[in-house]
């Protein structure tokens, strides 16, 4: 295994000013929601990553997010002023909409944050939000956005459910299998995937089991994860200042404030491992460390054995495995 590796330069990704929301979704990839830990990230570690982010040489942008960022609007708009005045870019911000009862009070929301400096919304439509948020709220917030921000100032993520999901009562939630039945699916039918792509990872294999096929851990063996891990082109900045690569949460490339600082197996044996030999060698290193023990019926995918065999390590000794965290990451 090679001593060291560090992560390239940032190109594009998310500051996260905290891990709480309004809702659980099931597809959430960072466990998000209103148990995930109420820390908010702090003004100094904002600064700090931001002038962190400023030294990038690649960087495009940066998008802002939670969690669910509209819940700490004076952390919000702070966030929003200081990036716009050092001079990165910011994308949108990702949202929800909760809190449009209408588009009136929406646009209350959004304008101190247009005023600031932020050019745009990524509004969350899916049947896994549907399910907490009322699809009105989502037209109305919808609408608001386009007031605020123009017509190209928002991004229905995804706009083809639109339609769809206006099958149902719209001004309240609704359970998964309501949408799959009003829309012709059976419960667990897999071409809703097709509609949604989804990070087999986070609360996706837990939550969606129905959806894949389990396979024996020994199934995955041989998968290196460096290509994911050194991908920065969708990477995360979380309250605490870790860096996220490959759309792979709880697992710390880099912390502030050297997201790049090298790696090797003494500093992050999981991160390591992980790189060079992939979700069945750390599950080896979690049988050795931990006596964990595969489950007997499988694995949805070997993001959910490389979840799996964190989550031994880090419950059995956590100031063991310095990359592993935050702790509310492992005890969802």
């Amino acid at each position: 295994m090679p001593e060291t590796l560090a992560v390239p330069p940032l190109v594009s990704g998310g500051l996260m000013l905290g891990y709480a929301c309004n809702q659980s979704c099931r597809h959430c990839n960072y466990r998000c929601g209103p148990d995930a830990g109420g820390t908010w990230m702090d003004r100094e570690t904002l600064a700090e990553a931001l002038a962190a982010l400023k030294r990038e040489r690649r960087l495009i942008d940066i998008h802002l997010a939670g969690g669910e960022a509209t819940l700490k609007p004076e952390l919000l708009r702070e966030a929003v002023a200081l990036a716009s005045g050092m001079g990165i870019r910011i994308a949108y911000l990702e949202t929800n909409g909760f809190f449009a009862d209408s588009a009136e009070k929406a646009v209350k929301v959004l304008s101190p944050l247009r005023d600031a400096g932020l050019p745009a919304i990524l509004l969350s439509v899916s049947p896994y939000h549907n399910e907490f948020i009322p699809l009105q709220k989502t037209l109305n917030c919808l609408e608001a956005g386009r007031r605020v921000f123009g017509e190209d100032g928002v991004f229905p993520w995804l706009h083809h459910f639109l339609p769809l999901l206006a099958k149902l009562d719209p001004d309240v939630p609704h359970p998964l299998d309501e949408f799959l039945g009003a829309n012709g699916f059976e419960p667990g039918d897999r071409r809703l995937l097709r509609l949604f792509p989804l990070t087999p990872g986070g609360r996706v294999p837990e939550r969606m089991r129905e959806f894949f096929d389990p396979r024996p851990a020994d199934a995955f063996r041989g998968g290196l994860c460096l290509d994911i891990l050194a991908d920065v082109t969708h990477f995360h900045v979380d309250p605490e200042g870790r860096l996220f690569t490959g759309h792979c949460p709880g697992i710390t490339a880099g912390f502030l404030p050297d997201w790049h600082g090298e790696r090797n197996f003494d500093n992050a044996p999981v991160f390591t491992t992980l790189a060079f030999g992939g979700p069945h060698t750390l599950m080896r290193l979690a049988e050795r460390e931990c006596g964990f023990a595969p489950r007997p019926d499988g694995y949805a995918s070997p993001c959910e054995l490389c979840f799996a065999a964190r989550k031994a390590l880090f419950l059995h000794d956590p100031g063991a495995w310095p990359e592993l965290g935050p702790a509310a990451f492992y005890r969802d």
